[in-house]
């Protein structure tokens, strides 16, 4: 009886897959052609990821030959402008592009041109958010806003770190500057501040600083 039953059994898959054989075919073709797209695809983006490489090789290059360069000679700067403007094209998203653009920063920092560093930096914050290079980016961003007298909005981006990044090594020294820019400013909360660097970072050397300030604002007062 059983035997006959696991007959019956094996008659009726054998019947089904023959009755389903062009479903079963086509299946199997579509999971290979998504396996082809993958396979493509994952090539294609480690072949870019490889051209963002390269070109980041080259425009660190041509930053260094920018840093040697002797003061007047625009040149060099001009063949940065070109080479970001192409990876800016080619490669956006990448590693390549990411540290590109905070290269840029420094560029035009560097060029006293505050308004497109901080443009440079605030792109790369926003674009690439956990990256490593994000909270020294907008450091370096409220930094160029300093530069620039621009007072408030430096501090707004300090609070940003502080409150974003609180893990970063940059942290403290981030709440130390917002205090330092509110002092600028006038405004009572900078002792606020230098009080919640002691807590929130007890050991650091930043919070000896602001120790020193809470005691010197207060005899002030």
């Amino acid at each position: 009886m059983e035997k006959n039953e696991q007959t019956t059994l094996n008659a009726r898959i054998a019947a089904w897959l023959q009755k389903n054989r062009l479903i079963l075919i086509s299946s199997a073709a579509v999971l290979v052609v998504i396996l082809l797209t993958i396979g493509i695809i994952s090539a294609v983006q480690n072949s870019r990821a490889e051209k963002s490489i390269e070109a980041l090789l080259s425009f660190e290059e041509l930053y260094t030959d920018w840093q040697a360069a002797e003061e007047g000679d625009a040149a060099p700067g001009e063949a940065l402008e070109e080479a970001f403007s192409e990876m800016e094209d080619k490669f956006p998203g990448t590693y390549g592009y990411q540290r590109a653009l905070f290269l840029m920063g420094d560029y035009r920092y560097g060029e006293e041109r505050f308004e497109e560093a901080v443009d440079s930096y605030a792109t790369l914050a926003e674009e690439f958010p956990n990256s490593y290079l994000a909270p020294l980016a907008l450091f370096n961003a409220a930094a160029a806003q300093e530069e620039n007298g621009n007072s408030e909005e430096a501090s707004a981006l300090y609070r940003r770190i502080s409150e974003e990044y609180g893990e970063s090594p940059l942290a403290p020294r981030a709440l130390f500057s917002l205090g330092r820019t509110l002092e600028a400013q006038g405004s009572g909360e900078a002792v606020t501040v230098y009080t919640s660097l002691g807590e929130r970072f007890p050991s650091s050397s930043w919070t000896k600083l602001a120790r020193s300030r809470i005691i010197e604002l207060n005899l002030a007062d």
